[in-house]
């Protein structure tokens, strides 16, 4: 692992970087997360997630998600999120894409199951189904093409592989 030097000073204001815990881990670099979205059998509606945390994201609609933890594959992550985030059922998660940028690598997910029943285990957060071809405006700016990327039938094409100019961390 490379040694950077820096100064007293220089420690103490990276104390307070967020990405501090990544770097602890040996991690200074990539945040990783996993976003998945639940869609029923017909692709009518899609189950997303009115984010409390983090900050930016608070108020809007996002898939279910979260980090990646260290020793974990995206689809452990996937599975852990879906379990953590809403009382569902265990559901065969699909690895459509994989958003990455300077900083961050968002690996997506769709499943297939309904939506009507689920409940999210967090008293900030809130589980919405909405309708993928007419998105709410408070939807994370890059699920209006996510969203109808994981609801294409023709998965041969899957994953796709896209990167974006880093604007401070991904979907997650």
């Amino acid at each position: 692992m490379p040694v950077i030097l820096v100064t007293p000073e220089q420690f103490e204001a990276l104390k307070n970087d967020p990405r501090w815990k990544d770097i602890q881990k040996g991690d200074m670099t990539m945040q990783r997360y996993v976003c998945g979205f639940l869609f029923d059998e017909r692709n009518t509606n899609v189950l997303l997630m009115l984010k409390a945390r983090p900050a930016w994201q608070k108020g809007m609609l996002n898939g279910v998600g979260g980090h990646i933890e260290k020793e974990e594959t995206p689809e452990q992550a996937m599975g852990r999120e879906w379990a953590e985030e809403t009382d569902g059922l265990e559901m065969q998660w699909m690895h459509f894409a994989t958003l990455s940028g300077e900083d961050f690598e968002v690996f997506f997910y769709r499943a297939t199951g309904g939506t009507a029943f689920l409940t999210s285990q967090s008293d900030e957060e809130h589980l919405v189904v909405c309708d993928p071809a007419a998105l709410p405006t408070n939807v994370i700016p890059n699920l209006k093409y996510l969203i109808p990327m994981a609801s294409f039938d023709n998965r041969r094409d899957w994953p796709y592989g896209i990167h974006e100019r880093s604007v401070s961390g991904g979907s997650q």
